[in-house]
């Protein structure tokens, strides 16, 4: 079995989701100003990753439940 590396899953989701980059860029650009703000630490919240993918599953008919 082959390991994955996380340039590879980086590649493999950015392919799965081609505009999720934009829609970090927006988030970011956000905090602290129509978006809570957030600690420094922290890239991106895990609430607007969720917000990211389970908006391309909805397009895609895929039921998401966490």
């Amino acid at each position: 079995m082959a390991e994955i590396r996380p340039k590879q899953h980086l590649e493999y989701y950015s392919k799965l989701y081609p505009a999720a980059w934009k829609q970090v860029d927006k988030f970011r650009a956000g905090k602290g100003k129509d978006l809570p703000f957030w600690p420094e630490w922290c890239f991106l919240p895990l609430t607007a990753v969720y917000t990211i993918v389970s908006t391309k599953a909805e397009e895609q008919g895929i039921d998401i439940l966490f």
